[in-house]
């Protein structure tokens, strides 16, 4: 751009520049000038032709307004593109610093030295997966995102506590045995397990073990804000559904089984359920006591001719007033020891 053109230079937004030339300095321009040559740190020297100098002074910020606007931007621009997209997921796993979810560790979120089991997320799908065997475990999520643990070897899921904030469906499958030696029993959560999200959750375990469980205390199993509940359990002689109690919140159906032993071995509470149902095939299907309010059909089965359906006092409150059905034993009619 000629210095001695009736023009304003490009301006900046909030910014205004006066203009450079008007009519009548364009005329001394064209007599005087003779050629222009560039100055430090945006100075514009113009040499005039009697060997009299004329300067002009022009801020940086004219000039790099007048400069390239691509150029100017591309700095800008790739400091945007090197920033971390966060998706709003936190992981921590035992002790370890939590570790939030972006765009640059999604694929593989504990990171290449931890070969145990692999953590990995897809933001087109809003899918946290878990695949292989993890310690003890807190994920805080938006509830939007599923979240999908899981292994087909004969090792735990969750080594520890599992802790879920806010997700939306949740599932933890596995494969695991029950007595593993005479001091340990199999589960596929090996510890407390405290679930909050909006959607369904599924528990499972086709394996021999325990579902929530493992050696020593009892180990609880907490469900706050679900829609459908469903803890399933293959279960043997010496473990069960739940090794513990069981305190489940949600606004569908609570399905609780265990094909050869007790589904839940402490305490029951369900409350804002639809449909309860609770089988087994062992001693009892709650060792001990059930406090049940829910606005459908609440029904407690045990398949095995001398078991019985609780072995403490059954709470029933209809929400609106519904039915019951309590089936044990031979004739499956006997509701408490």
């Amino acid at each position: 751009m000629g210095l001695c053109q009736n023009e304003t230079i490009s301006q900046k937004k909030g910014q205004n520049y006066p203009k450079l030339c008007t009519g009548r300095f364009s005329a001394f321009c064209g007599r005087f000038v003779s050629n222009r040559v560039g100055g430090p740190r945006g100075d514009a020297i113009i040499k005039v032709k009697n060997e009299r100098r004329l300067y002009l002074s022009l801020s940086p910020p004219a000039l790099a307004a007048a400069g390239d606007a691509g150029a100017s931007a591309a700095p800008y621009e790739a400091a945007s593109a090197a920033e971390a997209v966060n998706y709003g997921i936190t992981v921590t796993m035992d002790d370890s610093e939590a570790i939030k979810v972006t765009n640059k560790n999604c694929e593989n979120i504990l990171g290449s030295n931890y070969t145990s089991g692999k953590l990995s997320y897809d933001p087109k799908t809003s899918t946290l997966t878990g695949t292989g065997s993890f310690g003890a475990l807190k994920i805080e999520a938006p509830n939007t995102v599923d979240i999908m643990l899981s292994s087909d070897t004969d090792d735990d899921v969750v080594d520890g506590d599992l802790l879920i904030d806010g997700a939306h469906n949740v599932t933890v499958t596995g494969t695991r045995d029950g007595q593993t030696s005479s001091n340990h029993y199999g589960t596929i959560i090996n510890g407390d397990a405290n679930i909050t999200c909006t959607g369904n959750v599924l528990l499972e375990n086709k394996g021999t073990g325990d579902v929530v469980g493992g050696s020593g205390d009892y180990k609880d199993l907490k469900v706050t804000g679900a829609q459908d509940v469903t803890v399933r359990g293959k279960c043997g002689s010496s473990t069960y559904t739940v090794y513990g109690s069981a305190e489940i919140n949600c606004s569908c159906d609570v399905t609780i089984t265990c094909e050869s032993s007790t589904a839940v071995l402490g305490s029951l509470i369900v409350t804002k359920a639809r449909n309860v149902t609770v089988t087994s095939n062992g001693s009892h299907s709650v060792e001990g006591s059930a406090a049940i309010t829910c606005s459908g059909i609440v029904t407690l089965e045990n398949k095995n001719e001398s078991g019985r359906a609780l072995s403490g006092q059954l709470t029933y409150t209809p929400s609106p007033a519904g039915a019951y059905e309590v089936r044990a034993g031979a004739n499956r009619s006997a509701a408490e020891a």
